[in-house]
């Protein structure tokens, strides 16, 4: 009798009683994964028992648990502004289907994904439902490739057509009108920015380990890699920022700082390199009584100098950019002319002719 209930305690088949603890013990397994509990009576671990034996057991392709366990494997791969836009379309997914606790990544199908992006475009816009498109096939690959799923429904629908928003990109008067209002260490962020075609955070995350000041040379990193970390280029820079670096490294306000660029204004984050810098590129065009354009316009700015003015072709259009898609570079510029060789001295001399004076300090220290 007692080898009859050592066997059905091993199993989970019965309460039992913990004389060290002097309690009972309830016991279930679901899904090859053993739960208990501890109770004052056998009565009370034998309902807790029947309760949890006739609850639903979680699917092992649950959505929630998957999405979780996306997110998690995103968190490590990604910048957290991408993160955020993943949760966004996981959650509007889940709030779609019901936000049934019980739903089964195998109970999205085509149709389902095929009005629900549907429903977000008409809700929303057509840029959007195409993003969440993006975001959500990449989780359901995620799945095929780690989870033994075998069908992304989101592979199975097709981009909404939209027509893109208008976004202004500024002239050179207006470029050049923002520049000679800065000065001192704002001078050579911006005109780094104008010659490099560098991304904001591109910006921001530059050590003086990335430059070599000798042979005017800057390494740029980004994130554009689905996940595999940074990747890295060399790019050379015009004789004239270079000279306006080598001006910033001998008069920076914070020599010990290993960032090119840091706060230098009073706040919370004083010495500190940036992380935002919300507003500045939008006060420059108030001060210059220019129509307002942002980080992301001067990027366009480059691009559309370098195919107008200086006629570069698309191919090093690209290069300039690090864009992987030449579609991409596309969308920025149309001119085409084939020369490289003009490129890292062209923003330069442009600048250079603009305005002769070397850059200088602004700083405000704090009290």
């Amino acid at each position: 009798m007692l080898a009859a209930q050592s066997f059905l305690r091993r199993k989970g088949l019965m309460p039992y009683f913990e004389r060290a603890r002097k309690k009972w013990r309830g016991v279930i397994t679901v899904n090859g994964k053993r739960h208990s509990a501890l109770f004052e009576t056998k009565r009370e671990a034998k309902a807790w028992e029947n309760q949890a034996k006739n609850t639903k057991p979680i699917s092992k392709n649950g959505f929630l648990e998957l999405a979780d366990e996306y997110i998690t494997f995103c968190d490590i791969r990604f910048v957290p502004k991408v993160v955020s836009q993943k949760k966004v379309a996981l959650k509007k997914l889940y709030i779609f289907c019901g936000q049934n606790q019980d739903l089964s990544v195998q109970d999205v199908t085509a149709d389902i994904a095929t009005k629900f992006l549907a429903e977000m475009a008409a809700k929303f816009s057509a840029s959007t439902s195409n993003a969440y498109r993006k975001d959500l096939k990449a989780f359901w690959n995620w799945m095929i490739k780690y989870k033994d799923i075998q069908v992304n429904p989101f592979s199975q629908t097709e981009k909404i057509p939209y027509t893109p928003r208008y976004i202004h990109t500024p002239s050179e008067t207006d470029v050049l009108r923002i520049f000679a209002c800065t000065s001192g260490q704002d001078r050579v962020m911006l005109r780094t920015y104008i010659e490099t075609g560098f991304r904001k955070r591109e910006v921001f995350r530059l050590k003086w380990d990335d430059i070599i000041l000798d042979s005017g040379q800057i390494r740029v990193g980004d994130r554009k890699t689905g996940g595999k970390g940074m990747r890295y280029v060399w790019v050379r820079i015009s004789d004239g920022l270079l000279k306006d670096l080598k001006w910033w490294y001998k008069h920076r306000t914070f020599p010990d700082s290993p960032y090119v660029f840091v706060n230098e204004y009073r706040s919370n984050s004083y010495g500190q390199p940036f992380l935002r810098r919300n507003g500045w590129i939008l006060k420059l065009c108030r001060i210059a009584g220019v129509k307002e354009f942002n980080y992301h316009s001067l990027r366009r700015f480059v691009a559309s100098m370098a195919a107008d003015k200086f006629k570069q072709s698309l191919p090093t259009i690209q290069q300039l950019l690090r864009h992987s898609n030449l579609s991409t570079t596309e969308k920025y510029i149309r001119s085409i002319r084939d020369s490289q060789d003009e490129v890292a001295n062209m923003f330069g001399d442009w600048v250079d002719g603009s305005d002769d004076e070397k850059p200088t300090s602004h700083v405000v220290r704090p009290k």
